[in-house]
């Protein structure tokens, strides 16, 4: 009988979905990758994780829940933005593509106009992002990325 169980137990597991974030990269070289993800993008900029705010669902809790990110303008790439500080909207866990800044940290991030959270977030657009974007923090960062940033801005 304990073998039967196991076995029913093993097999209900086994046939349960679970979902993960993949990225698909193109092999291309790093300007033509970098230039995809400028066309792609509504808002590159480089700035400061100044705050983060989760927006958790009042039922349940789910890595898909989304985070607003606070960030401090330091560069702007792309983007017509006249303010010193920009939020941004992301997955909480990167298993929904959810793009783990840290606060404190300065990175580029690049993100695009969206609906997708607004449901949550009470706006009528909003700047989101994730995992399979280019984010990096800038310490990572290569300077050739920003010298073609530079370029693509000046076109």
């Amino acid at each position: 009988m304990r073998k039967i169980l196991l076995i029913l137990l093993i097999t209900a597991i086994s046939s349960i979905t679970s979902y993960a974030c993949s990225c698909i990269e193109k092999k291309e070289s790093i300007r033509k990758k970098i230039k995809s993800s400028y066309v792609e993008s509504d808002l590159i900029f480089i700035g400061k994780v100044l705050e983060k705010t989760i927006l958790e669902n009042e039922l349940y809790s789910s890595s898909a829940d989304p985070v607003i990110y606070k960030f401090e303008l330091t560069q702007v790439y792309k983007g017509n933005i006249d303010k010193k500080t920009i939020e941004v909207v992301t997955s909480r866990d990167s298993a929904s593509c959810g793009f783990p800044f840290q606060i404190g940290k300065n990175y580029i991030v690049y993100s695009i106009k969206s609906d997708f959270y607004t449901d949550r977030t009470g706006s009528n657009t909003d700047f989101i992002t994730g995992l399979c974007r280019r984010n990096q923090e800038l310490d990572h960062l290569r300077k050739k990325e920003l010298r073609i940033l530079t370029r693509l801005k000046n076109k």
